[in-house]
């Protein structure tokens, strides 16, 4: 799933390669680390998945980096299987677990021609800045 969350659709290169992609390394190394949670929806495959972890804001290429208290969100769905509201599930499965470990917010980064980005508008989230040279980062409080 981090290869759907990292790479646009169509332009994901080979799985070692992209596992070892300067903005994707800081996601994988250490998972389960404090803080790390996920969610995965699935019907005898995964369809989809979204995950957050904290950051200090040293690690390269994560551009939804808002503060050290906030965690960062990915997401992904499997292609052929968006638009069928696994996204919207997994999103209100991870806002109640963060709720639960004491979470005041997550934040996240997203292209502006995403389609996703409707799904994290209807969830909550709101613009944070606007350098219009950059990926928009948005934050969702609770």
């Amino acid at each position: 799933m981090i290869i759907e969350a990292a790479f646009p659709p169509g332009r994901a290169p080979a799985f070692h390669d992209a596992v070892c992609a300067p903005h994707v390394v800081p996601w994988l190394e250490g998972w389960s680390r404090a803080g790390d949670v996920g969610v995965v929806a699935e019907d005898e495959v995964p369809l989809g998945a979204a995950w957050c972890r904290h950051f200090t804001g040293n690690e390269a290429g994560i551009s939804g980096f808002i503060d050290v208290d906030t965690p960062v969100l990915a997401i992904a769905i499997r292609d052929g299987h968006r638009g069928r509201g696994i996204g919207t599930a997994l999103l209100n499965a991870l806002f109640a677990t963060l709720r639960a470990q004491g979470r005041c917010a997550v934040s996240l980064s997203v292209g502006r021609t995403n389609p996703a980005l409707r799904l994290y508008e209807r969830q909550g989230f709101e613009r944070v800045g606007d350098d219009r040279d950059r990926p928009l980062r948005l934050i969702r409080r609770f």
